[in-house]
């Protein structure tokens, strides 16, 4: 897609205005006073200031997760009394094409840590490694696949991230088409895509591991209606057999949809009656605070709800951290599809590259913030929080080596330049197998302290041979 092509689109977007239909229902989360809830402490080391940087779901959404949570930790307590094994959570962050980078990561990670595998579905064993599997945007395209993380699922998840172009995501709409429209361009292509990985059979393997392990598998996506951010529990929703198993596969892909609904680019989608929104207008990573309570067993007192008099938002109560070992530790593992630094560069007039630059910066913060958030949060409960990014993924100056390389600015992988499409295989396979390989030579080392980087890791064609003998099998 020619940045030019986006550019024509967009200003007559704005010249002509919108005038699409009635949305086909109203949404009934909206409450009188919407807003994200507040959270007070009952002592001096209460949880309350640790879990407020958290989503806290309403009651009835945040049960599910919960209940799973409990199951899962209970499962772990019976098969570890001394509680050495800790509870791992993964968040995969927002990054759109990006998302290639975690997939290659989490490839490798899988083949360097075989263990802890589940029930066996259709002739493969589930991967138990992570107790929580979380997405936002194109992290919801990677969560389920990785929550099931048989090798097939894998497979699956490198192929994908490898061979997707622009038409396997969307197609442009005609500027006409633009007045009766919600999005410049029409995402049809991704769902069809999803519907050949979200299957029936799919949809019943993601039901037998959350009703085997009560492991955890949600994505995020903003409500525009009430402005807050919203959870779908997929775990659940895939075990709801009162739900007809055609209508949870498509349901299913509305929540993946909805949470990767990039706005003005993608169409919104709506999942009963609420329009939803890529998850990082709102969430780049997500931990819920439910989550974080039944690890830190305060979960009992998150049900009560009295209103603040001063902000009419309802207040949640946590009780003390217990002090006598009975907590299990936590670890936090954060995937950033992509880098939190930008680039120095003169930016050029003009409204679109002004409005690109301002898109970087705002995306940059939003995931610097996430990360800072949830490291204060394993610093107030004690969890360990390590996390990995594109940033120390180069290659070595000079000429390339292969026929089909990404772009390259002083010497390291860089997003697709102007004139290049916003999914390009070529440079999505590079950043796949770069991933890959780094994990492999890093091993444990690939999970870094989010203040404590430890530089480039410079990877050439003989490094990354020799790298590759580390993992199982590499990606090729």
């Amino acid at each position: 897609m020619r940045m030019g092509r986006i550019a024509a689109l967009l200003c007559a977007t704005l010249l002509v205005g919108a005038c699409a239909g009635d949305r086909p229902a109203s949404c009934g989360r909206i409450v009188a006073q919407p807003g994200l809830p507040s959270l007070i402490g009952t002592g001096p080391s209460a949880p309350a200031a640790k879990l407020n940087r958290l989503i806290l779901l309403p009651p009835e959404d945040g049960r599910s997760i919960r209940e799973g949570m409990a199951k899962r930790l209970a499962a772990l307590d019976a098969a570890d009394l001394k509680k050495e094994r800790p509870v791992r959570i993964l968040a995969l962050s927002t990054g759109g094409a990006w998302g290639a980078y975690g997939a290659g990561v989490l490839n490798a990670w899988r083949q360097l840590n075989p263990d802890e595998t589940g029930i066996e579905l259709g002739g493969e064993k589930t991967w138990r490694h992570f107790d929580v599997v979380t997405g936002s945007s194109t992290g919801a395209l990677l969560a389920p696949l990785v929550y099931l993380g048989r090798p097939s699922d894998m497979t699956s998840l490198r192929s994908n991230y490898t061979s997707i172009s622009d038409t396997d995501v969307f197609t442009e709409r005609s500027i006409l088409s633009l007045l009766w429209s919600d999005a410049l361009f029409d995402t049809a292509p991704l769902r069809k895509r999803l519907g050949r990985i979200v299957t029936p059979a799919l949809i019943e393997a993601v039901a037998a591991e959350y009703r085997s392990s009560g492991r955890i598998l949600a994505v995020t996506a903003a409500n525009m209606d009430t402005g807050e951010a919203d959870v779908f529990d997929l775990g659940a929703y895939a075990a709801d057999d009162s739900i007809p198993i055609e209508t949870r596969v498509r349901g299913f892909i509305d929540r993946i949809m909805a949470a990767s609904a990039i706005p003005i680019a993608f169409d919104p989608v709506f999942v009963d009656g609420c329009m939803y929104t890529d998850g990082g207008v709102r969430q780049h990573l997500l931990v819920t605070a439910e989550v974080a309570a039944e690890v830190a067993k305060a979960a009992d007192l998150l049900s009560e709800s009295p209103q603040d008099e001063r902000t009419g938002r309802p207040t949640v109560e946590a009780g003390r951290l217990p002090t006598d070992g009975s907590v299990r530790k936590a670890e936090l593992h954060l995937i950033v599809n992509g880098d939190i630094r930008v680039t120095v560069a003169d930016t050029q007039r003009g409204l679109l590259n002004i409005s690109r630059r301002t898109f970087t910066l705002i995306t940059d913060e939003g995931l610097r913030a996430g990360i800072e958030r949830l490291r204060l949060l394993g610093d107030d409960l004690g969890w360990s929080v390590k996390y990995t990014d594109a940033w120390d993924i180069t290659l070595p100056p000079g000429p390339a080596k292969e026929e089909c390389e990404p772009d390259i600015v002083d010497g390291r992988v860089r997003p697709i330049s102007d004139n290049k499409d916003m999914f390009d295989p070529c440079f999505n396979k590079k950043l796949f197998q770069l991933a890959f390989d780094k994990t492999c030579a890093r091993k444990a080392d690939v999970w870094e302290d989010p203040y404590q980087s430890p530089g480039p890791l410079f990877v050439d064609n003989a490094t990354s041979q020799s790298v590759r003998g580390s993992c199982a099998a590499n990606a090729d």
